[in-house]
């Protein structure tokens, strides 16, 4: 094959000649380099993208042309000895690109960009019937179908998709992936060919279409792109665009390297909010004494009914206890308050900024203290409103006053109309402010909410939703509504007691991952497995003391599995309350022990789901409780999980490598 300014090689179904695009225009050519002959002339426009019908009848390509500045594309076919092009597509306002035949032939699947919006797209093979399938939200691009026909693969912010012929139920499959490289689904089914980098550079990478066993195909200069198998499975072909612009196509077995596993199992952070490590450094420290300084502010037209002394006795506990049991006595975070009402001269009802107090009564905050507080000594500042009146609402830190203090924050800024008692902030400081903003941990639950949207229950059955740690880790499964691993009971101030059953569990032991990442866990505390077969023992994380707190198994270069042991202590223990009415209540934090699983990729940013739990396809629904006890398993990216023992202090775990056929 001519390899001067050739792109997009893809075979034809019997493999006898290949089509390709060089210098905008199409050509084929024989599998050997010869009977090289022009297909489709471009003209004045440019020509790309092509690929086979299965009965290699036919080419489908994308045709560009220039419209004043706005350049347009349109999918056309033309048949394989260059008769009869064909324009499906139309619109001067469309982009329509990377064409596929269904397996087939009856259907063509292409992306689309329009009205600032790009998406996967079908019709059929005469270019009627045209189906949005991904519209709205993301851009998803190059998709693919399943050699079955059953299932559609397509890129979105970096990550390979593989969706329901419809679109539906998209399941993120493959992470780190370059979305202008394109995709290949191997003729068995069983593996992807896609290109990871950026326009800098790229090279051709293949996995189980799960995403597992990652190999590197390609190692060269400038942009490997746009794979394409041969219809054995043995061979790749893509092209390549080197640094000083030259295009050309190559041919290459198959197969390739195995992409490294993380080092010691702690994958890079490729930006400052994500599960990689190390942390960034610029926010606090995580062990040592954290000083954290809290401000009590009212205003005039919403005045404190109540002293600083009762917010500090009905928060100060957790905020201070908190982090000092999940870091293992390492970091003793010490609260520094005014202890007086601190009165803004701001009125709520004519400075709110879309229901919250403004950001000025910070500084403000600062200036009323005056001299009563040394802000050189402390880490953070606080500003608590009156939780009566004021409900909790995630600010950003804002740099400290004048640069003498360091950042400051609300920990409760939104007004209510309705007033109550006093709320607790202290769990919202920890699991939002401290969490995020000061130990630069990501958010866990998912950027857009559509995605963890459930179905309605059948008939007999509710949702369950389980919230792990004090990041958002969630997953929902479906339990009977007389499911007794959920009740707890209610207590009222006359005495009469009633049985309640919990829809949403929240047990707020740290997760192990993130007690590593801040330096909490040891490396003696952790077993990082690369095995075919391996057995560890399981201390609960709430309180390993000389235990294997943690085990994992890098997947790659940015994925890891995490296994942990979760019993009822610590902050996992039955949660007991009362409130201001003078009620108690008991609630499950965990419906039941045993040990929990789930896959950290430090490629993920926060609100792209950077940790699931085990099971989790990324709409966050589980088959039941996430967590295993003694008999039950779970295969996880190619690995056996199963809990064999619990002996009340550990969990016993056995994990087997699953070995398939491997192959196209």
């Amino acid at each position: 094959m001519p390899s001067t300014n050739a792109e997009d090689p893809a075979w034809s179904p019997d493999c006898s000649q290949i089509v390709y695009t060089e210098n905008g225009s199409l050509w084929l050519v024989g599998n050997d380099g010869t009977g090289r002959e022009k297909l489709v002339d471009r003209g004045t426009d440019y020509l790309t993208s092509a690929a086979w019908s299965s009965d290699g009848s036919k080419i489908v390509y994308a045709h560009g042309y220039q419209d004043g500045d706005l350049r347009v594309w349109h999918i056309w076919t033309v048949n394989s000895d260059g008769t009869d092009p064909t324009k499906l597509t139309h619109g001067n306002a469309n982009r329509d690109r990377w064409p596929r035949w269904s397996p087939d032939g009856t259907k063509i699947v292409f992306d689309r960009s329009e009205d600032g919006d790009r998406f996967i797209a079908t019709m059929n093979d005469a270019g009627k019937q045209e189906k949005a399938l991904t519209a709205g939200g993301s851009f998803e691009l190059a998709p693919v179908w399943s050699p079955d026909g059953t299932q559609l693969a397509y890129i979105s912010d970096g990550t390979v998709y593989v969706a329901d012929l419809d679109g539906s139920n998209p399941v993120a499959a493959i992470h780190g992936v370059y979305g202008r490289g394109e995709l290949a689904w191997s003729p068995s089914g069983n593996r992807i060919a896609f290109a990871r980098g950026d326009h800098t550079g790229s090279d051709i990478f293949i996995a189980e279409a799960d995403g597992s066993s990652q190999e590197q195909v390609t190692d060269l200069d400038g942009q490997a792109l746009a794979p394409r198998w041969s219809a054995d499975g043995q061979l790749l072909a893509f092209h390549t665009i080197t640094s000083d612009g030259k295009h050309r196509a190559f041919v290459t077995g198959a197969s390739g390297e195995p992409v490294r596993r993380a080092a010691d199992c702690r994958p890079e952070r490729n930006q400052a909010f994500t599960t990689g490590f190390p942390r960034s450094r610029e926010h606090l420290p995580t062990t040592g004494t954290l000083r954290i300084g809290v401000l009590f502010v009212d205003f005039a037209d919403a005045t404190a009914e109540h002293s600083a002394e009762d917010e500090i006795a009905r928060n100060f506990p957790f905020l201070e206890e908190y982090f000092e049991a999940s870091s293992y006595g390492q970091l003793d975070v010490e609260l520094v308050p005014h202890k007086a009402w601190l009165r803004s001269s701001a009125r709520v009802g004519e400075a709110s900024e879309h229901g919250h107090a403004p950001l000025s009564v910070l500084n403000e905050a600062v200036e009323l203290a005056g001299d009563d507080v040394d802000f050189s000594k402390l880490d953070t500042v606080l500003v608590v409103l009156p939780s009566t009146k004021f409900w909790l609402a995630a600010t950003t830190p804002v740099a400290g006053f004048e640069g003498s203090t360091p950042p400051l924050t609300f920990v409760n800024s939104s007004f209510q109309s309705a007033p109550g008692g006093l709320n607790e902030w202290a769990r919202f400081a920890v699991s939002h402010y401290l969490s995020r903003g000061r130990f630069a941990l990501p958010q866990l639950w998912p950027g857009d909410w559509r995605r963890h949207q459930v179905p309605e229950a059948p008939e007999g059955m509710r949702w369950v939703r389980t919230t792990w740690g004090m990041r958002g880790l969630n997953a929902s499964f479906l339990a009977s509504k007389t499911d007794s691993r959920f009740d707890g009971t209610w207590t009222f101030a006359n005495g009469i007691q009633s049985r309640v059953s919990a829809t949403r569990l929240k047990p707020e032991e740290m997760l192990a991952w993130t007690r590593w990442k801040l330096d909490w866990l040891g490396a003696d505390q952790v077993a990082c497995l690369t095995p075919r077969e391996a057995t560890v023992e399981l201390a609960p994380i709430a309180d390993p003391g000389d235990g294997i707190a943690m085990a994992a198994i890098p997947i790659n270069e940015h994925e890891v599995i995490v296994m942990e042991s979760r019993r009822k202590i610590g902050y996992d223990r039955t949660l007991e309350r009362a409130e201001h009415d003078g009620t108690h209540s008991t609630l499950p934090h965990l419906a039941e022990e045993g040990v929990l699983i789930y896959t950290v990729d430090a490629w993920i940013n926060e609100g792209g789901l950077p940790i699931k739990v085990a099971g989790d396809t990324g709409n966050g629904q589980v088959a039941d409780f996430p967590v295993l006890a003694v008999g039950e398993s779970i295969t996880v990216r190619g690995y056996e999980i199963t809990v064999t023992a619990d002996d009340g202090d550990t969990h016993t775990v056995q994990i087997t490598k699953l070995v398939g056929i491997r192959g196209a």
